[in-house]
Protein backbone atom coordinates (compact mmCIF):
# COMPACT_ATOMS: atom_id res chain seq x y z
CA UNK A 1 0.00 0.00 0.00
CA UNK A 2 1.39 3.81 -0.87
CA UNK A 3 1.35 6.11 2.20
CA UNK A 4 -0.87 9.08 1.92
CA UNK A 5 1.79 11.33 0.90
CA UNK A 6 2.73 9.50 -2.07
CA UNK A 7 -0.50 9.03 -2.93
CA UNK A 8 -1.85 12.51 -2.50
CA UNK A 9 1.49 13.40 -4.68
CA UNK A 10 0.84 11.06 -7.64
CA UNK A 11 -2.65 12.21 -7.48
CA UNK A 12 -2.00 15.75 -7.79
CA UNK A 13 -0.95 15.45 -11.36
CA UNK A 14 -2.04 11.76 -12.42
CA UNK A 15 -1.02 12.21 -15.99
CA UNK A 16 2.60 12.84 -15.72
CA UNK A 17 5.42 10.70 -17.11
CA UNK A 18 2.40 9.05 -19.57
CA UNK A 19 1.55 9.40 -23.11
CA UNK A 20 -1.42 9.21 -25.22
CA UNK A 21 -2.34 6.50 -27.21
CA UNK A 22 -4.58 7.45 -29.83
CA UNK A 23 -5.90 4.28 -31.41
CA UNK A 24 -7.25 3.04 -27.76
CA UNK A 25 -10.28 4.96 -28.01
CA UNK A 26 -12.31 3.11 -30.55
CA UNK A 27 -11.59 -0.58 -28.63
CA UNK A 28 -12.10 0.50 -25.43
CA UNK A 29 -13.93 -1.67 -23.21
CA UNK A 30 -16.09 1.15 -21.63
CA UNK A 31 -16.88 3.22 -25.06
CA UNK A 32 -20.03 2.28 -25.29
CA UNK A 33 -21.14 2.94 -21.36
CA UNK A 34 -19.04 6.28 -21.32
CA UNK A 35 -19.83 9.80 -21.77
CA UNK A 36 -18.04 9.63 -25.15
CA UNK A 37 -19.99 6.72 -26.21
CA UNK A 38 -22.41 9.43 -29.00
CA UNK A 39 -18.81 10.56 -30.26
CA UNK A 40 -17.27 8.97 -33.89
CA UNK A 41 -14.75 9.90 -35.92
CA UNK A 42 -13.18 13.24 -35.98
CA UNK A 43 -14.82 14.29 -32.28
CA UNK A 44 -13.65 11.21 -30.93
CA UNK A 45 -10.44 11.37 -32.88
CA UNK A 46 -10.10 15.40 -30.66
CA UNK A 47 -11.21 13.24 -27.41
CA UNK A 48 -8.02 10.92 -28.32
CA UNK A 49 -5.62 13.11 -28.52
CA UNK A 50 -6.33 15.32 -25.19
CA UNK A 51 -6.38 12.16 -22.97
CA UNK A 52 -4.40 9.78 -22.09
CA UNK A 53 -4.91 6.38 -19.90
CA UNK A 54 -3.57 5.45 -16.63
CA UNK A 55 -3.71 2.50 -14.08
CA UNK A 56 -4.01 2.57 -10.71
CA UNK A 57 -3.74 -0.74 -8.57
CA UNK A 58 -6.14 -1.47 -5.13
CA UNK A 59 -6.43 1.14 -2.61
CA UNK A 60 -4.43 3.72 -4.61
CA UNK A 61 -6.12 7.49 -5.14
CA UNK A 62 -6.81 8.41 -8.17
CA UNK A 63 -7.79 12.09 -6.98
CA UNK A 64 -8.04 13.40 -3.26
CA UNK A 65 -10.86 14.98 -1.46
CA UNK A 66 -10.31 19.12 -1.97
CA UNK A 67 -7.90 19.31 -4.53
CA UNK A 68 -7.66 21.07 -7.42
CA UNK A 69 -10.11 19.19 -10.14
CA UNK A 70 -8.25 19.45 -12.95
CA UNK A 71 -9.22 16.25 -14.47
CA UNK A 72 -12.29 14.36 -15.91
CA UNK A 73 -11.52 10.08 -15.65
CA UNK A 74 -13.65 7.85 -17.35
CA UNK A 75 -13.53 3.92 -15.82
CA UNK A 76 -12.17 1.72 -17.86
CA UNK A 77 -11.71 -0.89 -15.91
CA UNK A 78 -12.54 -1.67 -12.15
CA UNK A 79 -14.09 -0.53 -9.43
CA UNK A 80 -13.14 3.10 -7.32
CA UNK A 81 -14.76 3.84 -4.23
CA UNK A 82 -15.23 7.56 -3.31
CA UNK A 83 -14.62 8.64 0.23
CA UNK A 84 -14.82 11.53 2.08
CA UNK A 85 -13.34 12.98 5.53
CA UNK A 86 -15.30 13.42 8.48
CA UNK A 87 -14.82 16.47 11.02
CA UNK A 88 -14.26 13.40 13.45
CA UNK A 89 -11.43 12.07 11.36
CA UNK A 90 -13.40 8.83 10.26
CA UNK A 91 -13.63 8.26 6.68
CA UNK A 92 -17.25 7.60 5.48
CA UNK A 93 -17.35 6.14 2.12
CA UNK A 94 -20.29 7.90 -0.02
CA UNK A 95 -20.46 5.69 -3.29
CA UNK A 96 -18.82 3.47 -5.76
CA UNK A 97 -18.07 3.67 -9.50
CA UNK A 98 -17.82 1.30 -12.07
CA UNK A 99 -16.87 0.95 -15.90
CA UNK A 100 -17.94 4.13 -17.84
CA UNK A 101 -18.65 6.09 -14.80
CA UNK A 102 -17.28 9.47 -15.35
CA UNK A 103 -15.71 10.78 -12.05
CA UNK A 104 -14.29 14.84 -12.13
CA UNK A 105 -17.56 16.54 -12.82
CA UNK A 106 -17.50 19.09 -9.54
CA UNK A 107 -18.43 22.65 -9.88
CA UNK A 108 -16.48 24.08 -7.45
CA UNK A 109 -13.14 24.16 -8.58
CA UNK A 110 -12.07 21.21 -6.13
CA UNK A 111 -12.62 17.26 -5.58
CA UNK A 112 -15.77 16.31 -3.55
CA UNK A 113 -14.29 13.97 -2.21
CA UNK A 114 -11.72 10.92 -2.28
CA UNK A 115 -11.68 9.03 -5.67
CA UNK A 116 -9.69 5.11 -4.50
CA UNK A 117 -9.05 2.25 -6.62
CA UNK A 118 -10.60 -0.99 -5.34
CA UNK A 119 -9.24 -3.44 -7.99
CA UNK A 120 -6.98 -2.61 -10.67
CA UNK A 121 -8.16 0.12 -12.38
CA UNK A 122 -7.45 1.67 -15.61
CA UNK A 123 -9.18 5.29 -16.14
CA UNK A 124 -8.99 7.48 -19.25
CA UNK A 125 -7.89 11.39 -17.98
CA UNK A 126 -8.89 14.47 -19.58
CA UNK A 127 -7.67 17.66 -18.71
CA UNK A 128 -10.34 20.10 -18.01
CA UNK A 129 -8.09 22.96 -20.06
CA UNK A 130 -8.14 21.33 -22.82
CA UNK A 131 -11.94 21.06 -23.01
CA UNK A 132 -12.57 25.01 -22.62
Amino acid sequence: MISYQNARTAAANPIAEVQADHSRCQNCSAHKKAFCANLNGEKLDKIAAMSITKTFQPDETIFSELDPADYYFTIQEGCVRLVSLLANGKRQIIGFRNMGDFLGYETDGSYASDAEAITETTVCVIPKSKLD
